[in-house]
Formats: C-alpha cells, structure tokens, sequence
C-alpha cells in the first residue's frame, strides 16, 4: 500500500486544527492509502502546539516544533525533509486547500502517469483586499522576469511523487521560493483548478511587509532583473519623522517626451531616467543599506551602467533640494486629497504604508 505524506504548516492555527483533521481523516479514510500527517508548529504563541499534541494518539501523526517563528518556507522544508510517504502534499490547515481533491490527484499520478499535481484557485474569496493587489502585482511582475513559469493563482496545495520530493530538496537555496522551485525541477504537471474558499477559523497572518518579503524571495531567486535592480537603489529623503525611498528607473526613450508632473520627476531632463514619487515607501534605517560609490566598488560591472550612477549621483546631489521638495508636495497632496483621481490612484497609499512600516518593525522587535 501507497503511503501519502501531509505537511500541514501552523502558525497560530489553535482553532483551525481540530477542523483540519477530521476532515483530513473523513476524506483519507475511504482512501486505499497509508496515511502520514505532519504538523509544522511555525513558533505559535497561542495552544497550537498543544492542540497538536492533543493528536498524537492517533499513530498517524506527526509534528515538529520550531523555537521561534522562521516562516512558512522553512516549515514546508522541514516537512518536506521528515517525510516517508511515497506521495507528498502540502496543505494549509485553514481548509482553504481543500482535502476532497486528495483522491482526484492520487489518481492522475497512479494512473495518468503524472509527477506533480498542482492546484491553482480560480477566484480569490477569503484574501482580503491588500493580499489580492498585491498577488496580481506580483504575477505581473514576476511574468516578465522570469523564465520559470510562475501560473497565476498556483497554490502550496500539490501532489508530489517521491522523485519529485527528493529533487525539490536537493536545491539547497537559502531563501527558499517553494513555487518557483516546483516549477524550476521541472517534472510533468497537471493543473486543476478549484474555488477559493473563506477560512474555516482564525485570521489570516499575512500582512503587507510579509507579503512583499515573499515576493521579492520569488523575485530574487526566479529572474536575473534584481542583478540589474539591485543596482539603481533610489533616492532616501526625510517626510516629517520619517524616512522615505523614492525608486530610480533607468532612461527610456519616451522619458524626454514626457512632462514632468507632481509624481513624476525627469532626472537631466529624462536623459538620465526618472524619480517616480509616485512609488515612494517609507523605510526604517535597518531596511536599507547605505552604499558610498567610489572608483573600488564601481570597478564592477558593465562600463555604461558606472557611466550611468555616476552621472545621476551628481545630478541628484546637485537637486537634492528640488527632489525633497517635489516629495513633500505629492505626499502633502495625497494626504489633503488634492491630487486628480488618475494621479491619487497610481500613488501607494503613504499613510496605509507608514502604518504597515511601523507594525512590521515592531514585529521584529519581538522576533
């Protein structure tokens, strides 16, 4: 008999277990399948630890207990690293994978011949509206950088064969981005789709600064654009108490026909690309490096790409006066709600932000 591995990372999840489980055990048990169910206690501060344990007697379970909160990413490793099953899945206990689809993707591997079967939800009911921006932006940008495929809507939620498994865990990346490296091994997928659903307990813990820390995991590790964006850094300029980076875009042809505008701000007249203050963040001084450009580290590289930070580091000295003043015109305009609606609209929400910054940091301090 087949044996199938469950990896169930946790996180605060004392309400959602309990319903996880029996609808785990209702689904598996009109399985011909052995059964392996892994819990990953991510760090919990509430009982979920406890309420795993509770579960134990049930020989079928299993669970790891981390010391401190390390991520979804590590938990799923971990997992991934205990199990002994034949097939492989990875499930959130939330119950918005769902486990009826278990039987459907045990038989396209068995008898179809497939290595993977992965999910993907056709709808996004349960994200709350910052969690939906922010995945489509991702999907956008990740598209277009990225020769892996990433598949819009592709959840954790996949079957996996032992081969599979073992070529996932033999890419020792250091921050890992399991759907890119589901994707990147390459083995024969089938996708099915389902209906997102609401959580079955409990609160979601994502939040922004979580959200984009993933996102530029994926980012990082699946393109080679952040070689060339990690370069052009941007602009550190003071709002009031607070710090904020405006990004740099490099020329582009159209930059000289254009007209600068309360978000938009020409560098050289366009000759030497853009400040979109439009896309301003504010930033804490851990969030950063401060990097002195001088002939050692500019000896790196490509020789127009030098040219090009030079000649905008002295531009930008020259009008630093300019550049902070046309910031706090746009933010003083967000905040009063002067701006035209196209222009409020394509703006981040600087004060939405300045509060994410703060909870982020405050998170830290308690990690």
């Amino acid at each position: 008999m087949k044996k199938l591995s469950i990896i169930v990372p946790c996180f605060n999840e004392e309400e959602s277990i309990p319903y996880f489980y029996d609808e785990v055990k209702k689904v598996t048990k009109n399985m011909d399948i052995k059964l392996e169910l892994i819990f990953v206690d991510d760090g919990s501060r509430d009982k979920t630890l406890e309420v795993i344990k509770s579960k134990t007697d049930d020989k079928e379970v299993k669970y790891i207990s981390f010391s401190r909160n390390f991520g979804k990413e590590a938990a799923m490793y971990a997992g991934l690293s205990m199990a002994s099953g034949d097939y492989v899945t990875i499930m959130d206990v939330d119950l918005q994978d769902p486990p009826s689809l278990l039987p459907e993707m045990v038989r396209l591997i068995e008898e179809e011949g497939y290595d993977c079967v992965a999910t993907k939800s056709t709808s996004r009911n349960g994200y709350s509206f910052l969690r939906k921006t922010f995945t489509k932006w991702f999907y956008d940008i990740i598209g277009k950088m990225s020769k892996t495929e990433m598949v819009p809507g592709a959840r954790d939620y996949r079957l996996m064969t032992r081969q599979m498994v073992e070529a996932v865990l033999s890419m020792k990346e250091y921050n890992r981005y399991s759907k890119g490296l589901f994707s990147f091994v390459g083995f024969k997928t089938k996708w099915i789709e389902f209906e997102n659903k609401e959580r079955v307990a409990g609160t979601t813990k994502w939040n922004f600064w979580k959200l984009f820390s993933y996102a530029l995991d994926g980012i990082v590790g699946f393109s080679t654009a952040p070689l060339t964006m990690a370069a052009f850094i941007g602009v550190l300029f003071s709002i009031g108490d607070k710090e904020y980076f405006a990004p740099l875009s490099s020329p582009k042809p159209k930059h000289q026909i254009m007209k600068n505008n309360i978000d938009f701000f020409k560098i050289d007249n366009g000759t030497l690309g853009v400040i979109n203050f439009n896309n301003m963040i504010p930033v804490y001084k851990d969030n950063y490096d401060v990097i002195t450009l001088n002939k050692h580290n500019l000896s790196k590289g490509r020789k127009e790409y030098q040219t090009l930070l030079k000649k905008q580091l002295l531009w930008l000295n020259k009008n630093s006066d300019i550049v902070r003043k046309k910031s706090i015109i746009l933010y003083n305009a967000y905040i009063s709600g002067a701006l035209y609606k196209n222009i409020y609209e394509r703006c981040c929400n600087f004060p939405l932000l300045e509060v994410k910054c703060d909870e982020y940091n405050k998170e830290k301090v308690l990690i």
